[in-house]
């Protein structure tokens, strides 16, 4: 059964740099630019997120850097994940990345991942909102809830009244009858035991 796995990446911003950088991350959450700099959409990706911490002190007035952090909860295992990110969010990732000391002045898919493994904070804790369920799984019950939503909505009218039994059965045939829908009428696999 598919675990989730978190990667999280923290980078020191070169100086003078973090304008730049938070100009960069203002035109990626324009959804378009988004896309084309990040496309979590190909990736197994539950959540991800990236932000920069501003230069700041610490408690006993120690300079704390400008760091840009990216966060990401993924399905298992992370070498896959990080294998497929260094490839296929290339862009992003030098956008970001190539404002940070230590990344590649002519980055690769493997110095890419290289880098990121080289920034990796070990997690002290995680939290995980769907245990045992792949985004794959997330993602299709998710489509299911819609399809069934618009199903309801469509047919208002002509199920209204009917017990909960034949509901049920009208549900199902429409499921049933959907080729996108034909997995739930199986049982979702059961996550591993801890």
């Amino acid at each position: 059964m598919p675990h989730q796995a978190t990667l999280t990446v923290r980078a020191r911003i070169r100086a003078g740099q973090v304008p730049q950088l938070k100009a960069v991350l203002d035109r990626a959450g324009v959804e378009a630019e988004r896309r084309r700099l990040f496309p979590f959409e190909e990736l197994p990706v539950h959540f991800a997120r990236l932000f920069v911490l501003d230069e700041s002190e610490d408690l006993k007035g120690a300079v704390l850097p400008a760091t840009l952090f990216f966060l990401s909860d993924v399905d298992a295992p992370l070498e896959d994940y990080l294998t497929r990110v260094g490839r296929v969010a290339a862009a992003g990732l030098d956008d970001v990345f190539s404002l940070c000391e230590d990344y590649p002045s002519q980055p690769t898919a493997e110095s890419r991942v290289a880098f990121m493994r080289a920034h990796a904070l070990k997690p002290a804790a995680l939290y995980v909102n769907t245990v045992g369920r792949s985004l794959q799984q997330v993602r299709q019950e998710a489509a299911l809830r819609d399809a069934l939503s618009d199903f309801l909505d469509e047919h208002a009218a002509k199920l209204d009244g009917q017990d909960a039994s034949r509901l049920w059965a009208t549900i199902v045939e429409h499921v049933g009858n959907r080729p996108d829908l034909h997995w739930a009428l199986e049982p979702a696999a059961r996550p591993a035991a801890a």
